[in-house]
């Protein structure tokens, strides 16, 4: 009898991986991998995919999360990709979607683009259930990839599971055509409709890399910032995610009128100016054509009645919106890197960009940010932009959210003498996107320099800090400064420096938020997000 039961868990367990084995929810080659052994496979819906091993972590490149958007799926909502046989390679990169050479990427042509990359730690099986950071790049929702992000430290260093994705771009994700409009309102929105197939596409597939469906958080900087905020107030992103970060993101879009103009300057500069055949005209263009009759094309999400019913801060105003902890914040020198090219500044040309910027408002700005006490106008201007822009709007935005019964952690990232673009010698300071190489080691780019050991360390404490934050929907870890949540009475932010961290209460102060506050009511609608 005694034996009995000693064999029966055996026979159990024997017959649950014989089980597992024949639906192919587990793969021994990927445990195998984990040893050193040979190549990591998963089963997707779609199939087999063979990913790549190093010394910390898998990962599963150039991933298919919808069909080619190309010939009549152009402008098109994304729609389930292929199945295939066999077992697909997923060791390396698959292309951007089309824009155009920036600091930001190279040029690409190809509209073959809707890819994802996942990357995980060792020793990851099917009931590991790590919890998910599904990343959304930023780009002015022109250029950029998710192909620029490596995952590898993120995934080791946090025993999670990452996600970077691709989505279309300029007019080809955000062609708000009247034309097309009046058949398909969201025809603008086709960018954020991608970012929701991937996330489906994660929710649907992702057990099978070791993670956790019910454990995604969407996170984002710039343009992927300001979607993440459009996701949390899209219904048809109900229920994909659980959390959300915000890097030097807004909650405002475009309106469609602002859209619309955008499109038909876009559309006579390509020649179609026949309203009548306008969408046939366009689907006869080459890629690069709409490339580069788009050099000039600027245009945001905007509220469509499908993806975005309203401007995404009213959504969280109103309290119809995806309630999920939120973890917002901003560069300390946002907009240094939007005005470089004017340090040194004059006085006279300082005074023509506020008229040009602030118009009846410039003489208030200029009492309110006297050139007394700045070194060089330059220094002026870009705290102006950076007040406006971004500071106002984070402080406020999650203000609205803590009125609406949201957990909201505020950061400021104020790494003051960060790693620069090389080709840049004005003083940037915290500049936007600077945060991305501190968050992503070995991010995309030439900079001036590596980081030196405070700054590592400051990178491994905000790495923890996200990950805690993807873990508990709380960021606090074993070590770190506390993180206190903002509310109305402390309004707390944390301050994220190499010298040490630290949680100030005197945000709103130091950028004149009152201020912007009462000179407007939000930033004008189609600004753009560097």
């Amino acid at each position: 009898m005694m034996s009995r039961f000693f064999t029966l868990p055996r026979l159990w367990l024997a017959a649950a991986i014989a089980f597992a084995i024949l639906l192919n929810t587990i793969s021994l080659p990927t445990f195998a991998a984990a040893q050193g052994n040979g190549d990591p496979i998963v089963r997707t819906q779609q199939g087999l995919l063979k990913g790549l091993t190093n010394q910390t972590s898998q990962a599963f490149l150039g991933v298919p999360y919808a069909a080619p958007p190309v010939g009549r799926l152009r402008w098109q909502v994304p729609v389930a990709p292929s199945t295939w046989q066999g077992i697909r390679d997923a060791t390396q990169k698959q292309s951007a979607c089309p824009q155009l050479a920036s600091s930001n990427g190279p040029t690409s042509t190809n509209e073959d683009c809707l890819y994802l990359n996942v990357y995980r730690p060792l020793n990851v099986s099917v009931w590991s259930k790590l919890p998910v950071f599904f990343w959304i790049h930023g780009g002015g929702f022109l250029n950029g990839s998710g192909n620029q992000f490596d995952g590898s430290v993120f995934a080791s260093q946090n025993h999670e599971i990452v996600v970077t994705i691709n989505y279309r771009l300029g007019v080809f994700g955000f062609l708000a055509v009247p034309q097309m409009v009046s058949r398909f309102p969201a025809v603008g929105d086709i960018g954020l409709l991608d970012q929701e197939a991937a996330l489906r596409w994660t929710n649907q597939n992702i057990t099978a890399f070791g993670g956790d469906p019910q454990k995604v958080t969407i996170a984002g900087e710039s343009a992927g910032g300001m979607s993440v905020c459009d996701l949390m107030a899209s219904p048809t992103a109900r229920g994909l995610f659980r959390a959300g970060i915000i890097e030097s993101g807004t909650c405002v879009t475009n309106t469609l009128a602002a859209s619309e103009a955008s499109a038909t300057t876009f559309t006579n500069a390509i020649g179609c100016t026949d309203t009548a055949t306008v969408i046939t005209c366009l689907s006869s263009k080459s890629t690069n054509e709409l490339l580069q009759a788009g050099s000039n094309f600027f245009s945001d999400p905007y509220p469509d009645v499908f993806v975005l019913p309203l401007q995404p801060y009213q959504a969280i105003e109103q309290g119809v919106w995806n309630k999920v902890s939120v973890l917002m914040g901003m560069n300390h020198d946002e907009a240094r890197i939007a005005y470089f090219w004017t340090y040194p500044l004059s006085v006279q040309r300082y005074q023509q960009l506020a008229n040009s910027l602030f118009g009846s408002s410039a003489a208030k700005v200029e009492a309110e940010y006297p050139l007394s006490n700045y070194s060089d106008p330059f220094f002026a201007i870009s705290a102006e932009r950076t007040d406006e822009g971004f500071a106002s709007m984070t402080y406020v935005n999650a203000g609205i959210m803590l009125h609406s019964r949201a957990t909201v952690y505020e950061f400021e990232f104020a790494a003051e003498n960060e790693p620069a673009p090389a080709t840049i010698t004005a003083p940037l300071g915290a500049y936007h996107s600077g945060e991305l190489q501190f968050v992503w080691p070995g991010y995309f780019g030439d900079y001036s320099r590596p980081l030196n050991a405070s700054e590592q360390r400051l990178s491994q404490e905000i790495i923890s800090y996200w990950g805690a934050f993807v873990r508990n929907g709380n960021p606090n870890y074993l070590g770190g400064v506390l993180w206190e949540a903002r509310n109305p009475i402390n309004n707390a932010v944390l301050s994220l420096r190499p010298e040490g961290n630290v949680v100030i209460h005197n945000f709103a102060a130091e950028h004149h938020v009152p201020f912007w506050t009462s000179v407007i009511t939000i930033p004008s609608p189609g600004e753009p997000v560097f």
